[in-house]
């Protein structure tokens, strides 16, 4: 027979990132025949939110290439043979997003923040940019990611009315009234500071001077946007 140790699972990149250990599902027995053979065998590995984001951040939007060392010992009566069998994975983009979908994953960024449904009533249009937002940064398309998070906030500005209120926010807030702003006064500040901070890529869309945001950029920029939508009364 064949007993399995758990088989050390490796990301491949710039950097090698250890993800874990596979568990082997049982021991193969075998017989010794003339003829070859082949199967499969399953090896099971509980991926942590950290190692799921260390994956993201590694592939960059691309697909994932893992390597699995198979190790472990073949019995044959009382003699016994150790093997170490290094085997890579690789993973298309396409695939990877379809499992990221089937497992959960996304549907909450990393400290749960509930995505708005695309057909919600309360803000539709900013529902469906946000959920462009998420679809470009699973992608690696960081740029598009914080233009559409950019729609998506105006688009909360037309469902909740309250451009002229976050208008009077920022002017009292320039004009040093800032210690009398209330709590909902000042989250409107913070939804024009992000609309500020992703006006860059609005530009980039007009075709302006390249503005390019990294996946850290966007990562920020599609929280703060999930949040204050999520906040929509």
């Amino acid at each position: 027979m064949v007993r399995l140790a758990p088989a050390p699972v490796t990301l491949l990149g710039e950097q090698e990132v250890l993800l874990g250990y596979a568990m082997p599902e049982s021991t193969i027995p075998f017989s010794l025949t003339q003829h070859g053979s082949t199967g499969c065998h399953l090896h099971d590995l509980t991926l942590s939110p950290r190692a799921m984001e260390q994956i993201e951040a590694s592939r960059a939007g691309q697909g994932v290439v893992l390597r699995l060392k198979l190790q472990g010992d073949v019995w044959m009566g009382r003699e016994v043979a150790s093997f170490h069998d290094p085997v890579e994975c690789r993973i298309n983009q396409s695939d990877w997003l379809t499992a990221l979908a089937q497992c959960g994953h996304g549907q909450y960024l990393l400290f749960e923040v509930p995505i708005l449904a695309s057909k919600d009533p309360r803000a539709p249009s900013s529902a469906r940019y946000l959920q462009q937002a998420k679809d470009h940064f699973a992608k690696g398309h960081f740029d598009e990611a914080v233009g559409a998070c950019r729609r998506a906030l105006e688009g909360l500005l037309e469902a909740t009315q309250s451009k002229d209120a976050q208008f009077a926010a920022v002017k009292a807030f320039k004009s040093g009234k800032s210690e009398e702003l209330n709590i909902d006064q000042r989250e409107k500040l913070i939804r024009q500071a992000v609309m500020n901070y992703t006006h860059l890529a609005h530009h980039h869309e007009e075709g302006a001077d390249v503005v390019r945001f990294d996946r850290s950029s966007a990562a920020m920029v599609l929280g703060l946007t999930a949040s204050l939508i999520a906040r929509i009364r």
